[in-house]
């Protein structure tokens, strides 16, 4: 279109270049068409031409973008080339690390057998010189024995010719047989000369080989003893090494106590201020709470405090100890009592309300026949710790659970007994010396909380005052902490992934917890008759075993967590449960066995392993190792899942063995470990550099 319009532009400027529809008068003369067109045609030519010159270096920018790009891409490999090249040589780098950690591994491992070698040496030379003394006792013995006999023989010689010259004198006639005597006397002193040259010549060869053997012994101890300087230069190099590890250990520790002073004084500030506060105005029952998780945060503090320290305490005082119980129920309790420093005072449960202020006793311990009066002491004398003992119906010990009242039923445990009245005696605060005051003033807050903040002054002091400066296990600073568990007993623990879960045997219950900085109860599963000593979470599945029943229970996810099945436990005293979906693992404290389940209808046995302690507490499974724990050795054992089911390795919890506590059940997720005894009543835990590996 734009070229007719260019065309019919064209043909009105000839028009009025030639006058066209001017008339004739113009006087010009019109072209011809057939020069008009190939005009145009030349013109299109030339048009079409430089299009195509266009066309032509649009062509050329192109082909110079695309060789630009092209090198681009060229210096791109070539940085690539660049990049594995130092990657190859930061690759040997590492290799050449590893090389000298494997030579500083080797060296450390020579100089441990140079050790071995210095005390061998130092033993062959006591020995080398022992043999020069015997060989010189024996030369100078052979001396001595040729000295004596070429004595003898001289004497004998000497004898004998006295004898021949006496004869010679006395009868001429005898001269013949006397010579003839001469002569045999003669050849045998002869005979005798060339035995004892010989002998002699045995003894030089004796001593030459001696003293060669001693030139060899001597120059082979001056070798041990220059080899005996350098590793005593090695072992003082390890000497300043330990002297500086046992300076970073002090460090640690004076942070450790820095820590905790700075812990007791967040606590006590606050306290103090309490004690202020309380004594001018009237507070509510949140106060009274206020008071008592300070009271429990400082517990919690100081336990972690010896947990991490290896310094523990024992209450070792005298205390009274009332017990209102029949004979046949005393009888138990006899023994138990007479493993603490108590002394017992015995009265009639119609007697207490009498006799308790003369009696002034640290704690009292009744009969569960007699819980009325257990409840009526404790609303007069609220300060006086009471515990419950024998039968009592399941009901009533979760009343008493939940009142805070220790509930010891059988089958008794001497141990726990024990704990049980060791405890209460050291938290109470009816001591002879506040038995007036607190009888005196009962119903007043102040002087109660006052006297409750000297006792743990008091406590805490003491604690301070007789500690020492432990060798700590661990480097740097890691905590372990504790939480006293509302429920007497915590026998065992699970965790599901979100919560931790614990059972209490004596409670008849399942505990869940969740986890933060208290470990808050989040809600109690009653179960009245049963008495669980582990528990799993296996699967979206609650598994439980009750010794008791010699039962094992697969339970619903539901919010009653209801029994779905049963099984027979393999042994008499099932204690411990794990499992990862295909089979269950049990222990059994009464068997000291391991069981692997077929989970069917009959949770069949598929293999039986013996416990590598003699008395396993607990199971779990972390997705690759099977664990387990011994309640009497307090061993925390990783397993591998062979044949065998091999012990990898052996852990302790730190501070188990010093206080004589024992586990009960362990759980963990990814970052710690979970760790419950039944004898101290706490949970604990641990990050896994705080479990101390151990070999034997």
């Amino acid at each position: 279109m734009d070229d007719f319009k260019d065309l019919d532009q064209e043909i009105n400027n000839l028009k009025k270049q030639l006058n066209f529809g001017g008339g004739a008068e113009g006087g010009g003369a019109f072209p011809e068409i057939n020069d008009y067109w190939k005009r145009r045609l030349d013109e299109e030519k030339i048009l079409f031409s430089k299009r195509l010159s266009g066309r032509e270096e649009e062509k050329k920018t192109l082909e110079l973008r695309i060789s630009q790009q092209q090198a681009q891409i060229d210096q791109y490999h070539q940085v690539l080339k660049e990049l594995e090249k130092k990657f190859d040589h930061e690759s040997s780098q590492w290799e050449e690390r590893l090389r000298i950690k494997e030579a500083d591994l080797l060296l450390e491992k020579n100089r441990v057998l140079n050790e071995e070698k210095v005390k061998e040496a130092e033993l062959e030379t006591r020995r080398m010189l022992s043999q020069v003394a015997e060989l010189n006792s024996r030369i100078a013995r052979i001396r001595d024995e040729q000295s004596m006999e070429i004595g003898r023989l001289n004497e004998n010689f000497s004898t004998e010719r006295a004898a021949f010259e006496e004869k010679l004198k006395m009868a001429a006639r005898h001269g013949e047989l006397l010579e003839k005597r001469i002569k045999e006397l003669e050849q045998s002193l002869a005979e005798r000369n060339l035995e004892l040259e010989k002998v002699k010549a045995e003894a030089e060869k004796k001593i030459r080989d001696a003293e060669a053997k001693i030139v060899t012994l001597t120059n082979d101890r001056a070798a041990l003893e220059e080899e005996k300087q350098t590793l005593i230069g090695f072992n003082e190099e390890q000497k300043h090494r330990s002297a500086e590890e046992k300076r970073q250990l002090e460090i640690s520790y004076r942070n450790l106590s820095r820590y905790f002073i700075e812990n007791m004084r967040k606590y006590f500030g606050p306290l103090v201020g309490l004690a202020h506060f309380v004594s001018e105005h009237r507070v509510t029952a949140g106060t009274w709470n206020l008071f008592r998780d300070l009271i429990q945060k400082i517990d919690t503090e100081t336990d972690s405090f010896s947990m991490q320290t290896n310094v523990t305490y024992t209450y070792n005082e005298t205390f009274r100890v009332l017990v209102a119980m029949p004979d046949n129920e005393f009888s138990v309790w006899r023994s138990a009592l007479l493993n603490t420093r108590g002394e017992v005072v015995r009265l009639a449960a119609q007697q207490l309300a009498r006799e308790m202020d003369k009696a002034k006793p640290q704690v009292v311990i009744i009969s569960g026949r007699s819980v009325r009066y257990a409840r009526a002491l404790r609303r007069r004398w609220p300060f006086v710790p009471v515990i419950i003992s024998g039968s009592v119906e399941g009901n009533t010990a979760k009343a008493l659970l939940a009142e805070g009242y220790p509930v010891i039923m059988p089958p008794y445990v001497i141990e726990e007994m024990v704990g049980a009245v060791i405890h209460a005696a050291g938290s109470s605060i009816a001591q002879p010396a506040y038995w007036e005051t607190i009888a005196i003033k009962k119903t007043h807050t102040a002087p109660l909380l006052a006297l409750g903040l000297v006792l743990v002054a008091a406590a805490v002091g003491y604690f301070g005052r007789t500690m020492e400066i432990p060798a700590l296990h661990i480097p740097g600073f890691t905590r372990t902490t504790s939480f006293s568990t509302p429920y007497p007993q915590p026998t065992n623990l699970t965790y599901d992934g979100q919560y931790l879960w614990a059972c209490d045997w004596m409670g008849q219950s399942i505990y869940k917890h969740k986890i933060n900085g208290e470990l808050g109860l989040v809600r109690i599963f009653y179960f009245p008759g049963k008495h669980f000593s582990a528990l799993a979470w296996v699967k979206g599945n609650l598994w439980t075993v009750d010794p008791w029943e010699k039962k094992i229970y697969r339970h619903n996810s539901d919010e009653a967590l209801t029994i779905l099945s049963s099984y027979d436990a393999p042994g008499g005293a099932p204690s411990g449960l794990a499992g990862d979906g295909t089979v269950l693992w049990s222990c059994d404290a009464s068997t000291g066995r391991i069981y692997r389940h077929k989970i069917d209808d009959k949770l069949s046995v598929e293999a039986t392993f013996k416990s590598p302690g003699p008395n396993p507490s607990g199971l779990f499974y972390d997705g690759q190792s099977l664990w387990s724990a011994d309640g009497q050795t307090n061993r925390i054992y990783r397993h591998v899942l062979d044949d065998q089911l091999s012990v990898a390795e052996t852990f302790l919890p730190s501070g188990y063995e010093q206080k004589g506590y024992n586990i009960s059940g362990i759980a963990r997720n990814s970052k710690v470990f979970w760790v419950c005894s039944e004898k101290a009543g706490k949970i604990f835990q641990y990050s896994k550099d705080m479990l101390k590996k151990v070999t034997d």
